[in-house]
């Protein structure tokens, strides 16, 4: 099977360098097809059934269901009750990113612990000088919260001071024509970009 190479959906890092080793496979498919729902849609939540849990992952229904009970305990995703929908039936779902787990190494563990498969804190297990820190993370995030200028008349052209200094490099007398034209289009044309 040929993959599209444009045809991707964004993971948050943490859950790939810190999350997924502590997951199950049906946690980890679950988890993986709610950013696929939601991120991979530029949406924050998402309608998803448990058939498309089963469908998309490969899962029983009980699998699905432990699996989504899984990380609502876990505080990795969240989820609610779709508009008009059955109450025994969660059927809406998110990335929780205001969990803990989405902005501290090691999930909550205390220093020389992780979690292991069983999920316990109290099994020890010694870390590697390449184990992603607490500190190492927060400069991911602060990294990816830059804050992004705003530029033209109509203000459709955003963009971090780096990325303004690298465009202005490589067009330093065109820079202020190149602005205006694709923030005239997007404000005529009603282009969306993503910024």
């Amino acid at each position: 099977m040929r993959i599209p190479r444009l045809n991707h959906t964004q993971v948050p890092n943490i859950i790939v360098d810190n999350i997924m080793k502590n997951l199950s496979g049906s946690e980890l498919k679950v988890l993986l097809i709610v950013c696929r729902k939601t991120i991979g849609w530029q949406k924050i939540d998402d309608d998803i059934s448990q058939t498309q849990f089963m469908e998309i992952g490969g899962l029983s229904r009980n699998g699905a269901k432990s699996a989504i009970k899984s990380l609502l305990n876990k505080q990795l995703i969240r989820a609610k009750l779709s508009a008009g929908g059955n109450p025994h039936d969660i059927s809406n779902f998110e990335i929780n990113y205001d969990s803990q787990k989405m902005t501290v190494s090691e999930i909550d563990t205390l220093p020389g612990q992780k979690l292991t498969e069983t999920g316990s804190k109290n099994d020890r297990v010694t870390r590697s000088k390449n184990d992603p820190t607490k500190e190492s993370i927060n400069k991911d995030i602060n990294k990816v919260k830059e804050t992004k200028h705003i530029h033209g008349e109509y203000s459709h052209v955003r963009l971090k001071e780096k990325e303004f200094d690298t465009l202005k490099k490589e067009f330093p007398e065109d820079i202020d024509l190149i602005i205006k034209t694709l923030d005239e289009a997007k404000e005529m044309k009603g282009y969306k970009y993503l910024h």
